[in-house]
């Protein structure tokens, strides 16, 4: 059993790893290194290239028919942490009404940095608390649980969220540009096509909803985490790429007749993590603070997340575990532990960035830079974005700030009382 002393280093050191790689992104976003465009082809690589290897390589080395049973437990924890974590940003949304930033506070209670982060800290306790086989089992996990969000985020549209807050203003600009003539002669007819319309509504809302879903399936990580279940629970597929207890025919070395795939995306998906770290801190040194914001419901909002969150997780696991779902399973005990302490995602801030509405100015503008919209480096004064992006400014700064302690306590009391390590 590791002692309190050795266990709190051990809990600690890796937060100073991902600090130093986060600082560094911070370091080359400020020096313009990693600039607007560098930042977007950057992402673009991670998301097209090196996180889908990285799925590949964990769910087809580490994920086996076996694992059904630990697969409903992952996604029945993240529906449980989604739940409560929008429930409580739906709490501080209304105790605090944040003017301008309600449907943003309400995106923080779901959007967590669960893929770089976890999987960084996880990674630096192999041969210390868990060894190499565990922690490569434990980041299969964690791209399950990316996979669940992921749906979440897209299929099941919670990117809407952050729109919330433009929503208004987006009405009011298609008010002013409507002749008021225009609107007394649609009344009529609006009038008279209302009903059949409340009448079809809801078979189109489903139909339109389940095309919304299978439409954000097309993206290239939402196809990979599909393959790579297919491949990885099929026991004939899997023997194609790594041992397993199958019978089928080797290569000449020995190996699987497709390892050198395997070799191929296992080498290759090295620098997501890193890179992905990367971004981070060059996102978080593309937001500016100018006080025009309150800083309560981001404070509160940090205090839900690294405070409050971990106490129920432990609390759901626990009893999870106490029911015997876990079978001395250790490693998906402690990261379905950790999952409720992680920080939000820099995704908020390319979510916020597409929702902005143009200013009358980039209206009439034909040299609008849209790879500036998406990334969110440079918001817009006095239509809206300025607010919301400050807002986020802040929740980074308190959130990634307390993780150092916060993130250490939570992984000390799992290891300590819940694993009994």
């Amino acid at each position: 059993m590791v002692d309190l002393g050795s266990l709190i280093y051990i809990s600690v050191k890796p937060i100073f790893k991902i600090y130093l790689i986060i600082g560094c992104g911070y370091y080359l976003g400020k020096t313009n290194v990693i600039d607007t465009i560098a930042r977007r082809k950057i992402s673009t690589v991670i998301m097209m290239v090196l996180f889908p290897c990285l799925i590949l390589k964990n769910l087809i080395s580490y994920i086996s028919i076996d694992d059904l049973k630990d697969i409903g437990i992952i996604i029945l924890v993240s529906t449980v942490l989604y739940c409560v974590g929008l429930s409580g940003a739906a709490a501080i949304a209304v105790l605090t009404k944040p003017v301008g930033w309600m449907g943003g506070c309400l995106s923080t209670g779901l959007f967590i940095n669960i893929s770089d982060l976890p999987i960084a800290y996880l990674q630096s306790l192999s041969g210390i608390l868990f060894t190499a086989d565990q922690v490569n089992k434990g980041t299969a996990y964690i791209v399950i649980f990316t996979a669940f969000q992921m749906v979440v985020q897209f299929n099941l549209g919670g990117f809407k969220l952050t729109s919330l807050d433009f929503k208004e203003r987006i009405e009011d600009d298609v008010e002013m540009q409507c002749p008021s003539s225009s609107k007394s002669d649609g009344v009529a007819e609006h009038t008279i096509t209302i009903s059949a319309d409340r009448k079809q509504s809801i078979p189109k809302m489903i139909w339109q909803g389940v095309l919304f879903f299978v439409d954000n399936t097309k993206n290239l990580v939402s196809i990979t985490i599909i393959v790579g279940f297919v491949l990885c629970l099929i026991p004939w597929t899997k023997a194609l790429f790594v041992s397993a207890n199958v019978s089928m025919k080797t290569a000449p070395d020995g190996e699987p007749p497709l390892s050198f795939l395997m070799d191929f995306v296992s080498y290759i998906s090295q620098a997501c993590v890193p890179l992905g770290l990367l971004m981070v801190g060059s996102t978080i040194s593309s937001l500016t603070f100018d006080g025009s914001c309150r800083i309560l419901p981001p404070l509160l909002t940090g205090v839900m997340r690294l405070c409050i969150l971990p106490i129920i997780g432990v609390l759901v696991v626990h009893g999870m575990s106490h029911a015997g779902w876990f079978n001395s399973d250790n490693i998906l005990q402690f990261v379905c532990c950790i999952v409720w302490g992680l920080p939000n995602a820099t995704i908020l801030v390319y979510l916020t960035a597409m929702s902005q509405p143009l200013s009358d100015n980039e209206m009439g503008s034909k040299s609008y830079d849209s790879e500036a919209q998406i990334d969110g480096s440079s918001t817009r004064k006095g239509d809206g974005g300025d607010l919301q992006m400050n807002y986020l400014a802040l929740t980074y700064l308190f959130q990634y700030i307390a993780l150092v302690l916060s993130l250490p306590i939570l992984v000390t009391f799992i290891v300590k009382h819940e694993l009994h390590l």
